[in-house]
């Protein structure tokens, strides 16, 4: 902690927002999918670490590192404050799947990159390697 010339601590500074492990990860996948996605963890005091838009609507994401024990999974003290305040939509993800579950996305049937050697094949328009028919019925067929 900074302090002042007296040796005061300096309320003005504020330690730098960590990012999760994860949150690479999660925000590459939001984009995968089509939706538009601004990092806001920087601003601090609990604000959540991801603003995302997604078919006209918008999601805050707090990102939590899926990887850790529960333990080290929950809210600041800051956050659970923001979450408490907030009168609006805001979840907590700790992995890709949670996150696309919450703005209301398929999960992605194609790797995000290809296997080292090999390049991701185009498909036909249209087909999105899902197993569900264009017509959104698989009975029709």
């Amino acid at each position: 902690m900074r302090r002042d010339a007296r040796g005061r601590k300096d309320p003005d500074v504020r330690i730098a927002a960590r990012k999760d492990a994860n949150q690479d990860e999660i925000v590459d996948a939001l984009r995968t999918i089509g939706a538009t996605v601004q990092i806001i963890h920087q601003l601090g005091q609990g604000c959540p670490d991801l603003l995302c838009g997604y078919r006209g609507a918008n999601y805050l994401l707090e990102v939590k590192d899926g990887a850790k024990p529960p333990s080290k999974r929950i809210l600041t003290p800051d956050e659970a404050v923001w979450h408490e305040m907030w009168r609006g939509q805001v979840d907590a993800v700790k992995n890709v799947k949670e996150a696309l579950q919450v703005i209301g996305a398929r999960a992605i049937t194609k790797p995000l990159t290809p296997p080292k050697g090999e390049l991701l094949k185009s498909t036909p328009e249209g087909d999105d390697g899902g197993d569900v028919s264009r017509s959104g019925n698989a009975a029709s067929e």
